[in-house]
């Protein structure tokens, strides 16, 4: 793309075409595979000569090209380097003297007939390319399960174990929506599209700030190390010691105290322990099914990964159970921090105290913190934001990376950057789109209309992602799709569509579609009364959830209106006696978020016979029955020293008791 061409472009044309590739939609592909001779006809200008290295230099080009038009059109980022540079300065061309050798001369030749680009036919090309790419990988997968039983159309009721009719055919077409651009994890994106050119110099005093509170004088030691630790933070602050490899989540903070070995590693789960681990969790499977299910992922580059701990983590953990669950001591589990200012349980754990307690940035930051460690292990080959990423829910590691990731899209919501928050959301479920542990599909329209992603939840509510099982279409999704087909544009068509998207909604969620309306209109209490009796706690607690965000959501007076009315229509045609039993169980996913979100007036809806079933702890919350847990790594020998000063602690407290019982009497 020539500086030239560049400038011939209107700003505002150029930046909303960027600003559509990087909404994190990818071009829809369409439903007839590709011919051989399109093929062929469509990779022919391609300047490789080699055939075998013809789809690597595709996927090259593809990738690098529409990071780069993702990014602001003013300024981006060199990932070869640590500064900001102009957009039109990387489009110039650089000749470079031709390679001496007996193909010099043919190469030359090559290069002069090539005839260059303008921006809009280089874009084309690249849009075409990846059509022809993806409509080359569905038709893999369409023929692989051309004869799958579970393959239908149709919502089902239950969900099965091993979530059998989301098929890898469906999964296909909807990966796109679960893909992300690396640099849309980055909140200074979002600052600049919100307020526009910002300086260099202001996004790196604002990656100079700690993120915690830090004295003067143990902030210049701590910056004196980093100096003296080579590969630490760099210009960019994404540097680690070590490898070559950016960090991608997160920057290095000025008080993060340098270090060259990482605090946890990471590794791919081969096939044959794949096959072991879901033998282990879906019994009642056939074995030889599953060695096909997992053949057929493996054929769909579908990679599983898991964290585990350094051997130096044994008394680190023995530590902090001891102080979260033998004998609860927040002071000593944030003074542990001196000492381990990497662990990620005591780092997720102090975050939560900090947060309860008011202190927000410091707990953001510790956060921040724990996402850098797993960035930091990341593998040098693992893809991030491909959507074929998955990490298993029974590692205790990997639940504490989905943790972190929900921990920071709270700090994210709290600085109102709601784009990068949907990249988070869109990220965390891409980690384990059929199970979900931590329920993103019960808030990730929040993050879509607050971020203005429209047309982004309208295809995930059509997708497989939702409609598949009964229990993936939640009342966020629901209602809240009306919502963005009536921010789409005030048209008539729209409206139409909005209206009959609330109609569907309130059919499936009768109850919470007249407890929206009541939120509006006191007046249906009563009517609500009559009708809804032994209303399930699941019932209460998803209408609950989604009245907590409703006014945030629908906050203009049209769209408040447009609702109230058409409300008012379903619930005065609303006949006949409602089934109060709906089919629907309360979602192991929606506890955890309901938990970990600390909604007063939501929790204040679970059942008493859940706390009194089930003992819950933040750091972990309600984790698989059939995974490890933080006690499978640690020093025995300290916990049970811990377990007997407890013991001792109460035998003592007892005999005070008793000792003052005696005086009284």
């Amino acid at each position: 793309m020539s500086s030239k061409a560049l400038r011939k472009l209107n700003k505002r044309q150029l930046e909303d075409e960027l600003k559509g590739i990087a909404s994190f939609d990818e071009p829809e592909t369409a439903e007839d595979p590709p011919t051989k001779s399109k093929a062929q006809n469509s990779f022919a200008f391609l300047p490789s000569e080699d055939d075998s290295d013809h789809d690597s230099e595709l996927e090259n080009r593809i990738d690098s090209s529409v990071d780069r038009l993702a990014k602001p059109a003013e300024k981006l980022v060199d990932e070869s380097g640590d500064e900001f540079f102009d957009a039109t300065e990387e489009n110039k061309q650089v000749t470079k003297k031709p390679l001496r050798g007996k193909n010099s001369g043919k190469q030359k030749k090559t290069q002069d007939t090539q005839k260059p680009m303008n921006s809009d036919e280089e874009l084309d090309q690249i849009l075409e390319e990846l059509k022809i790419k993806q409509k080359e990988e569905e038709l893999i997968v369409s023929e692989s399960d051309s004869d799958n039983e579970y393959e239908c159309t149709e919502t089902v009721d239950t969900v099965d174990s091993g979530y059998k009719y989301f098929t890898l055919k469906k999964f296909a077409k909807t990966v796109k929506l679960l893909r992300i651009h690396t640099a849309n994890l980055d909140p200074d994106y979002e600052f600049r599209s919100l307020f526009g050119k910002i300086s260099d110099e202001t996004i790196k005093d604002a990656d100079s700030t700690s993120s915690g509170f830090v004295s003067p004088e143990v902030l210049q030691q701590i910056k004196k190390l980093s100096r003296m630790t080579r590969g630490w933070g760099g210009r960019d602050h994404r540097s680690i010691p070590g490898t070559t490899r950016k960090l991608k989540l997160t920057k290095i903070r000025d008080d993060w105290i340098p270090t060259v070995k990482k605090s946890l590693a990471m590794e791919e789960i081969s096939k044959q322990e794949l096959i072991s681990l879901k033998v282990a969790s879906r019994p009642e499977d056939w074995k030889d099914a599953l060695e096909e299910e997992v053949s057929k992922e493996i054929s769909q580059d579908i990679k599983y990964y898991r964290f585990k701990f350094n051997l130096d983590h044994l008394a680190e953990n023995a530590n902090f159970y001891a102080s979260v669950v033998i004998a609860p001591d927040h002071q000593a589990l944030i003074d542990s921090l001196q000492q381990s200012p990497y662990h990620i349980p005591t780092l997720l754990q102090v975050s939560t105290i900090l947060m309860r307690q008011g202190d927000k940035s410091n707990s953001s930051g510790l956060v921040e913190r724990a996402l850098f460690v797993f960035d930091r292990g990341f593998l040098q080959n693992f893809e991030l934001g491909n959507g074929k990423g998955r990490f298993p829910f029974e590692s205790f590691l990997n639940r504490q990376f989905y943790l972190a990731l929900f921990r920071y899209i709270e700090a994210l919501t709290q600085r109102s950057t709601f784009l990068t928050a949907l990249t988070y959301c869109k990220l965390l479920l891409s980690l384990n789109p059929t199970e979900d542990p931590y329920g993103v599909r019960f808030f990730i329209d929040f993050y879509c209309i607050m971020s203005e992603e429209y047309e982004y939840l309208i295809d995930l509510s059509q997708s497989s992602l939702v409609t598949t099982y009964k229990e993936w279409l939640t009342p966020g999704i629901a209602f809240s799709t009306s919502l963005a087909y009536l921010r789409s544009g005030e048209t008539t068509e729209n409206i139409h569509k909005a209206a009959t998207s609330l109609k569907s909604a309130f059919q499936k969620f009768p109850y919470i579609g007249f407890k929206i309306y009541e939120s509006l209109n006191p007046i249906i209490t009563s009517q609500i009364t009559k009708l809804f009796k032994n209303i399930p706690a699941e019932e209460e607690i998803l209408a609950q959830h989604y009245l907590v965000r409703l006014k945030t959501l629908w906050s203009d007076s049209k769209s408040l209106t447009f609702l109230e009315e058409e409300l008012y229509k379903l619930c005065s045609t609303f006949g006949g006696t409602p089934n109060t039993d709906t089919g629907l169980t309360l979602p192991t996913n929606l506890l955890r978020h309901v938990i970990l979100s600390g909604e007063g007036t939501v929790m204040a809806k679970l059942p008493e016979t859940f706390w009194n079933q089930n003992e819950v702890y933040e750091f972990d919350v309600l984790p698989p029955i059939n995974g490890d847990s933080i006690t499978d790594y640690m020093d025995d020998k300290i916990v049970t020293e811990a377990v007997m000063q407890a013991t001792s602690g109460d035998s003592d407290m007892t005999a005070i008791r008793r000792l003052i019982e005696t005086m009284d009497q």
